[in-house]
């Protein structure tokens, strides 16, 4: 069943012939900057607009394809590393009991920097290490040599 959730021109994003041009020559820095927040903003709301509809019509499914598409266009590799309802479904697990402000405690908690640190320095570490694999079978004694000298520049800088 086809879904007419968008209107057509909902998301026209099309480059049209009538561009609108804004010249910056005779403004003051914070005309320009106005300007740059106004764009911000509304970028913003565009993605957000389209992320709560996506999200309304097809759930989870489409947020799932959206983070799938950004991978692909940044080339970023994404993980979810928390989510709302496995906190709350652990907590009434052990405690037989909901607090529907958790979520938000949770993720202004020093345990949730933490826990993002200590995932971010575990990635940084197992990239190099692979790195290292890679390159090391594949560089000569002189190269490894450099590599060992930049990383003894680092640890002393």
């Amino acid at each position: 069943m086809a879904r007419d959730f968008f209107p057509e021109d909902m998301f026209d994003w099309e480059d049209d012939d009538d561009d609108i041009e804004i010249s910056t020559e005779e403004m003051s820095q914070d005309e320009i900057d106005d300007i740059d927040d106004a764009w911000i903003l509304h970028r913003q709301r565009q993605i957000n607009s389209f992320v709560k509809a996506a999200f309304e019509n097809d759930g989870v499914a489409a947020m799932t394809d959206l983070l799938l598409a950004i991978e692909k266009n940044t080339d970023w590799r994404l993980e979810i590393i928390a989510d709302k309802s496995g906190l709350e479904s652990m907590t009434f697990h052990m405690y037989d009991a909901f607090d529907e402000h958790l979520w938000e405690h949770f993720v202004n908690s020093d345990d949730y920097r933490e826990m993002v640190y200590d995932i971010t320095n575990v990635s940084n570490r197992k990239a190099q290490v692979f790195v290292e694999k890679h390159l090391g079978r594949q560089t000569t004694i002189s190269n490894r040599i450099a590599y060992g000298l930049r990383r003894l520049a680092q640890i002393f800088e």
